[in-house]
């Protein structure tokens, strides 16, 4: 039960440290909408030559012809009662769209980040175990172009060989294929919905679709998670306990796991906070090149078009995402390293 409370008491103490910072995020948002060129009640307005007298009934009806600190008491009051206000675009409730559109992004989120553990944690381990060996030499090429070339540049890459010359990937619209009916959504992980619904044409559509934009968001975060992991790894392989062990006569698999991969996890740990919150934001690109309908897409289209609410919806709701994650990732020291104090 102490365990349980300190717990809670940590996770409501690094909620509330965070709620200055989602505040602060808030403020900004709200006032660099309205300080950006561009009108929406302009936008919005129902024919492109029309005149001054229906613009200012449109401001009028979303209270944009008020002073900015009123605007802003409304948000707060909207915002209290969980009301983000409606989409110009969709006319929709945007609490209503992002939660429709929330899934497939957390979908290739969640996709593009166990790729790069996957692929990036052997790789760098390995790199650590042998190095100036070619596995080294791959490590630090696929790091140094993992960071050189922006995410776009990668999805457009992967497009133009896989899917224009060979003809192996599906066309990247979307995600799944326009001919097949979407099953059933019970947890709005698209693949997971037809597993359940034991629709197998969905699946292996929705599995295909998946395969390029999740590598393209892999790309990029795997070179800063195979350098952290490589240096972690040295450090503790060359450390006073790993040579006591190895003299203790050891094997060298459990040396490597136990005392060498234990001891590396803590800043690997570190480095996953940043990596998430990296895919939440590099997420938005690649969702455009791949016409993937998630709140990146969502957010840049409602930018385009100057609707506020949807806008200040998205990032409020990234905000959120970003401290929980963080959250988790804080939790996560004690399950690695019982020396981490709850307290």
């Amino acid at each position: 039960m102490r365990v349980v409370s300190l717990l809670l008491a940590r996770v409501a103490k690094r909620l509330l440290a965070a709620l200055p910072a989602i505040a602060g995020v808030l403020v900004l948002t709200f006032v660099l909408l309205r300080v950006l060129p561009g009108d929406p009640a302009s936008l919005y307005a129902t024919s492109p030559s029309a005149g001054e007298a229906e613009i200012a009934a449109i401001q009028a009806d979303l209270g944009l012809d008020r002073p900015l600190p009123e605007q802003f008491w409304i948000y707060l009051r909207d915002l209290a009662r969980g009301d983000l206000g409606t989409s110009l675009m969709t006319g929709r409730p945007v609490v209503a769209d992002l939660a429709r559109r929330l899934p497939a992004s957390l979908e290739l989120i969640a996709a593009a980040f166990a790729l790069a553990l996957l692929v990036s944690l052997p790789l760098g381990i390995a790199a650590a175990l042998r190095p100036h060996s070619l596995v080294d030499l791959g490590a630090r090429v696929l790091a140094t172009v993992g960071i050189a070339v922006p995410t776009f540049v990668t999805g457009l890459v992967l497009i133009e060989i896989f899917y224009v010359l060979f003809g192996w990937a599906p066309d990247p619209t979307g995600r799944l294929d326009i001919f097949l009916i979407p099953p059933e959504q019970v947890t709005g992980f698209l693949g997971l919905d037809a597993l359940i619904a034991g629709d197998h044409a969905a699946f292996s559509s929705a599995l295909a679709k998946l395969v390029l934009p999740t590598v393209t968001l892999a790309v990029f975060v795997m070179a800063p998670m195979v350098r952290i992991t490589r240096t972690a790894m040295r450090a503790a392989m060359a450390s006073d306990f790993v040579r006591t062990a190895e003299a203790m006569g050891l094997s060298r698999f459990r040396v490597v796991l136990v005392y060498g991969l234990g001891n590396a996890l803590l800043p690997v740990l570190t480095l996953c906070g940043t990596v998430i919150s990296t895919l939440l934001g590099a997420s938005v690109l690649v969702e455009k090149v791949f016409a993937w309908p998630g709140i990146g897409s969502y957010s840049v289209d409602a930018l385009m078009a100057g609707d506020f609410a949807a806008v200040q919806g998205f990032v409020l709701m990234m905000a959120g995402l970003f401290v929980l994650m963080n959250l988790a990732i804080d939790l996560c020291y004690r399950a690695v390293d019982p020396r981490v104090s709850l307290a």
